[in-house]
């Protein structure tokens, strides 16, 4: 049997090119239907992602330039917070007051919750001094004292027996706890 194959002779090329236009139309149908719109969503997430990531950067670098600025600020403020952060000790107020008052008492006055973050006591202070230059040294010397504690108004002075007899009250400030 010798039977050679003519299917090759016989082959009609306009079917073969309708079917090669098919193919070719179905698979460009495709293309665009499912691909072309995938396209259009991946350029909009990339635009998202690039806007996302410029944001970013902005954001990182006004984090890092207040975390520099509260570090110089603590740096520089660094007694003040350790005045916050520092318990009021009567005892030890007075003998710093003693080194520029002949006598001193405290009398305790209030205790006030200011703000959220820190208390206020007020104490009256009545003492003895030479000369009202005693007194203006240790206005002064209120800004070296290891606490937060400001001399309030009236200040009252009288003389009496070569002394002065002044009257005032202070504030003191410290965290809460």
């Amino acid at each position: 049997m010798n039977r050679l194959d003519k299917s090759l002779e016989e082959f009609d090329l306009i079917k073969l090119l309708i079917f090669l236009l098919l193919f070719l139309a179905m698979s460009l149908f495709m293309v665009l239907a499912f691909i072309v719109p995938n396209i259009k969503e991946h350029k909009r997430e990339k635009a998202s992602y690039r806007y996302e990531l410029v944001t970013t950067g902005r954001v990182e670098t006004v984090l890092q330039e207040k975390e520099s600025q509260l570090q110089a600020l603590r740096v520089e403020n660094r007694k003040v917070i350790e005045a916050f952060v520092s318990r009021f000790d009567e005892e030890r107020f007075v003998r710093f007051v003693s080194e520029f008052f002949e006598e001193v008492s405290l009398a305790r006055l209030e205790q006030k919750e200011h703000e959220e973050d820190f208390v206020m006591y007020e104490l009256k202070v009545t003492s003895l001094l030479k000369t009202p230059s005693k007194f203006y040294e240790f206005l002064e010397s209120l800004k070296r004292y290891e606490g937060i504690v400001k001399a309030d108004f009236p200040i009252e002075m009288r003389a009496e027996e070569g002394l002065i007899h002044a009257t005032f009250n202070i504030k003191v400030f410290e965290l809460k706890r």
